[in-house]
């Protein structure tokens, strides 16, 4: 799964350094998530329930497990339609 497969090679960037990180609360610092389709739907997603982080650059404020879970039939067709608009 993307999800998965981005998040696991972000921790690899984090863990050997090879990222420029950014401070986050709790006085550690992350490296950017990268602009992807997985992140477009987490922010969609969280869009639903109107909470949008300010650090959802930084942070995923959707867990992939839950990303899954929420990705509904209606999700879906309303992500396409917007991005195929775009």
């Amino acid at each position: 799964e993307l999800c998965v497969a981005e998040e696991a090679t972000l921790k690899l960037l984090e863990e050997r350094d090879l990222c420029h990180k950014c401070p986050v609360e709790g006085g550690t610092s992350r490296c950017p998530l990268p602009y992807s389709l997985a992140g477009l739907a987490r922010v969609y997603v969280d869009s639903f329930d109107g909470k949008i982080s300010p650090n959802s650059h930084l942070v995923p404020s959707v867990s992939c497990d839950e990303l899954r879970d929420r990705w509904t039939g209606a999700a879906k067709a309303q992500f396409t339609s917007i991005l195929t608009e775009c």
